[in-house]
């Protein structure tokens, strides 16, 4: 049975034990991403298992993260969250050594078990996606599906290229997932605490995440290309990424992409509702026409 198998493949992983509630919630999530990515999920969940730093207790991971991780610069966003995974960089002087991932999970009992489930399952897409970060010369290039960053060691500045877009498909998989999981645990007749309480969190759910980025990338998956190379890019490690070099190819500049995602970062930084509709008209004309030159595209 499916679900028995992601239990034993998360015990079998983890580098410590959690109690049953924790696991439950784990193996949920494994398992949506085993129905929806079978191959790429068993192939990689168990090493990504084993390199995660898991704690999962009974308060807050804004509390967790100040006493395991002496994070304080991540308090707004930990601060409404009841699980997150995050990253960690180890550096001797400038020599890039490695990096770390901490799962932090809060079981106190008010918590939304859908949204930890929710979050999770997005979080762990971005882990099957992300590929190992290398250093060339004072960078460190961490890639990851179709976005690339680059970490300068010497001032600790990062530059990101094409991190919206890659949100979205993040976004766009992990809904595909969820409602994976839920139809089978509906089917199989799953009716512990948890699974209905995820049951019951997805019927009400407004699948309202991410909108902007997933309507966006929806929007240029209407060219059966680039949405080709979008499920290309959970195994494609070129450097610029196949979608952004068809993107920009199809518009005849080496910067197309990135144009359009300066164009959604200005809308979710704007500060007034007449520059956020600007720049959203343009990014929508930058689609229209990619889309309108892929139909003479050969």
């Amino acid at each position: 049975m499916l679900l028995e198998n992601c239990k034993k493949l998360v015990q079998s992983n983890i580098t410590k034990s959690l109690d049953d509630k924790a696991i439950e919630i784990m193996q949920y999530v494994v398992a949506a991403l085993i129905l929806e990515k079978e191959q790429i999920a068993t192939e990689r969940l168990p090493r990504i298992l084993q390199e995660l730093q898991i704690y999962a207790e009974n308060r807050s991971i804004l509390e967790m993260s100040h006493e395991y991780l002496n994070n304080y610069d991540e308090d707004n966003l930990l601060s409404r969250g009841n699980a997150c995974v995050t990253r960690r960089l180890s550096f001797d002087n400038e020599t890039f050594l490695g990096e770390h991932w901490y799962l932090l999970l809060s079981l106190s009992k008010h918590n939304d078990t859908y949204q930890i489930i929710s979050t999770l399952t997005h979080e762990f897409m971005h882990l099957l996606r992300h590929d190992a970060s290398q250093q060339d010369g004072i960078h460190v290039k961490i890639r990851s599906g179709i976005s690339i960053n680059y970490l300068d060691s010497q001032k600790g500045k990062l530059r990101k290229k094409h991190q919206i877009l890659e949100e979205g498909i993040v976004q766009k998989y992990t809904y595909e997932a969820l409602k994976e999981l839920y139809d089978y645990l509906k089917e199989q007749k799953i009716e512990t605490e948890i699974a209905k309480d995820f049951i019951k969190g997805y019927d009400s759910e407004k699948f309202e995440d991410y909108l902007l980025e997933r309507s966006m990338l929806e929007t240029l998956c209407r060219n059966q290309k680039f949405l080709s190379l979008v499920e290309t890019s959970f195994t494609d490690p070129t450097i610029p990424s196949p979608v952004t070099q068809y993107f920009n190819t199809i518009m005849g500049s080496s910067n197309a992409l990135t144009e359009l995602e300066n164009c959604l970062e200005a809308i979710q930084n704007s500060s007034s509702e007449m520059a956020m509709q600007s720049y959203y008209i343009k990014a929508c004309s930058i689609a229209a026409t990619f889309l309108n030159k892929c139909m003479y595209h050969r």
